[in-house]
């Protein structure tokens, strides 16, 4: 286990210390944020205005550093005061406009992921961010950030369905303890920090309630608890079910940078914690934290449009390229039709979110699954669990066992169809069978897939037209290989 990175400092070192990293990443920053964003810019904001002399930069820092190391409702005696002031400082959290930091306020599980994305995945947010994304919520950017870094395993709100309304809402809901601890555990293990055994058994002696904690987790429970980043109560207890407060979370967050000494980089001009309520004055904008008040590029100026670049698409299986011909498994010709009706049948037995169950059948879709190599094994999926199961199931249903697969693309995929994701390394990820297309969020004409997948309890949970957006045309590290059986 590496040893944390751990220093005590009196308080006027934090003072020192928070005012020459303004100074400093003012002084770095001006030029970027000046041209990131398009004109009406306040003439006398030192963030804002690349014209401003760097005398008078240090002078609105001097003049202002008071109120960048404060909120009303923190003193200086607070419990949290340090974490917060810290977190606030890295933008990590923000204010209110009102001057208040509300430290006692509820965290949401979408806020939480906020703050632990800026902490540790800044470039991420900035890479996933786009109109799409957006379309769901603002939060969706820093949750692709922790998603495609593994950092989403194991949590209660884990689902495979995030683009529909029900996945914004749970992500609104109080984050539980259990939940934060996982987040936190699965960060510091990809950051190369765990406890040993030795330390996760004291903890588990020092938790009194420990035999009640569920299975899925203790071992991040005794992990954080064991590293010193989140404790218990006074009676000893864990309280896993219990809500976590926006000063907690700045105090674990702290805690965790103590430990691991690395933040993945700042964030400038960080969106709100709270995802899609304009009316609660969070604070957005590094100005306010200068000046008190929001300058005039907080109001107006939008974000300069830029290209995303396009991922390094990985060698891809050679397939048979003789089209399909014959009938559906019901006798009547391959047609878009024709297929929806029996993709209907199959939604009328499997409704959503039920148990798909264990497929031990024939599968067609092998002829092609096997010629990848799939993240978490040396080998090919399985076609009678989990996605390939439920793809294998679905396929054999509609086409049978005498089909010819082709490649198509995005735009050419039909409803049947099935579709592979492979990650930027060339491996695959998910299997999935094209269900419909439909317009989400209003991006029109949207591919979506019937899939399923094995949850904690062992349980094959199938979803019913999951959105999938062009991964090419919104710049993500993903692609889509998409093989159709129709005949033309």
């Amino acid at each position: 286990m590496k040893q944390p990175n751990m220093r005590t400092h009196n308080h006027i070192r934090r003072l020192i210390a928070a005012a020459l990293a303004i100074i400093m990443a003012l002084s770095l920053s001006v030029s970027a944020f000046a041209v990131e964003y398009d004109t009406h810019i306040d003439p006398n904001c030192p963030v804002c205005n690349p014209g401003v002399t760097q005398d008078s930069k240090l002078n609105a820092i001097s003049d202002a550093l008071a109120a960048v190391l404060s909120f009303s409702d923190v003193s200086s005696t607070h419990t949290f005061h340090d974490a917060i002031i810290w977190c606030a400082n890295q933008s990590i959290v923000g204010g209110y406009t009102d001057g208040s930091f509300k430290p006692a306020n509820t965290v949401s599980r979408s806020n939480f992921v906020v703050m632990l994305s800026r902490a540790f995945y800044a470039n991420d947010i900035k890479k996933y961010t786009n109109d799409f994304t957006l379309s769901f919520g603002s939060f969706y950017p820093n949750y692709l950030a922790l998603k495609n870094n593994g950092i989403w395993e194991n949590v209660s709100f884990n689902t495979g369905s995030i683009y529909d309304s029900g996945f914004a809402t749970s992500m609104n809901k109080g984050i539980s303890r259990y939940d934060m601890a996982q987040l936190m555990t699965n960060i510091m293990t990809k950051q190369g920090f765990s406890a040993n055994n030795s330390d996760k058994n004291a903890a588990i002696n020092k938790i009194t309630d420990y035999s009640s904690i569920p299975s899925q987790y203790r071992d991040a429970v005794t992990n954080v608890y064991a590293l010193g980043i989140i404790g218990g109560y006074s009676d000893g207890s864990f309280n896993g079910d219990g809500i976590m407060n926006r000063g907690q979370a700045a105090v674990v967050i702290y805690r965790m940078m103590q430990y691991t000494g690395n933040s993945g980089g700042n964030i400038t001009n960080p969106d709100p914690e709270t995802p899609v309520d304009p009316n609660t004055g969070e604070v957005v904008c590094a100005c306010v934290s200068i000046h008190g008040k929001l300058c005039e590029i907080c109001h107006t100026a939008q974000t300069g449009n830029t290209t995303p670049v396009e991922p390094e698409k990985p060698e891809k299986p050679e397939t048979p390229s003789t089209p399909a011909a014959g009938t559906l498994t019901n006798g009547k010709p391959i047609t878009v039709e024709n297929v929806t009706e029996l993709m209907n049948e199959l939604r009328a037995q499997y409704p959503r979110n039920t148990d798909a169950g264990r497929y031990n059948g024939p599968a067609a879709i092998r002829q092609i699954t096997k010629t990848y190599t799939f993240t978490g094994n040396s080998g090919t999926t399985s076609t009678s669990i989990g996605c390939g199961g439920w793809a294998a199931r679905v396929f054999n249903y509609i086409f049978g066992q005498d089909v010819t697969f082709r490649r198509v693309s995005y735009d050419e995929a039909r409803v049947g169809d099935l579709l592979i994701e492979v990650d930027n390394q060339g491996y695959a990820t998910h299997v999935a069978i094209v269900s419909t297309r439909k317009t989400i969020n209003g991006i029109p004409n949207m591919l979506c897939t019937t899939d399923a997948n094995v949850n904690n309890g062992g349980v094959n949970v199938m979803l019913w037209d999951l959105g999938r957006p062009d991964p090419d045309k919104y710049g993500f590290d993903w692609s889509y290989d998409i093989y159709t059986a129709y005949p033309d």
